[in-house]
């Protein structure tokens, strides 16, 4: 059941850390060793499904999977050099586009579910 786009700019804050020691600081899902990076790159383009992805990732929940895509559409994964260097996050056309695609997303993986 796809997560109502109203909570999306919540949702990545409490489930989304980062230090420094754990995977060089790379943002990760509390709790585990899984970054946000390796999770949007596998569900987007290894797994068939998200039922499959699941599966071999029992550590985590599709709200897990959720905040990790909605990290990566609002632009999060800039660096710190990057926002610094462009002094913006990113034009509301962009992020809506964005939110656009997350939500086509997740209504097409709730479907096959």
């Amino acid at each position: 059941m796809p997560i109502d786009p109203g909570k999306y700019t919540q949702l990545w804050k409490d489930r989304i850390v980062s230090h420094p020691e754990i995977l060089g600081g790379k943002p990760i899902i509390k709790g585990t060793r899984l970054s946000v990076e390796f999770v949007t790159d596998r569900v987007c383009s290894v797994h068939a499904s998200m039922e499959e992805f699941l599966k071999e990732y029992t550590q985590i929940t599709l709200e897990d999977v959720h905040a990790c895509l909605e990290y990566a559409a609002t632009g999060a994964k800039l660096s710190k050099f990057a926002r610094a260097y462009y002094g913006q996050w990113m034009d509301e056309e962009e992020e809506k586009r964005k939110r656009e695609w997350l939500a086509e997303w997740q209504e097409k993986n709730a479907s096959a579910g």
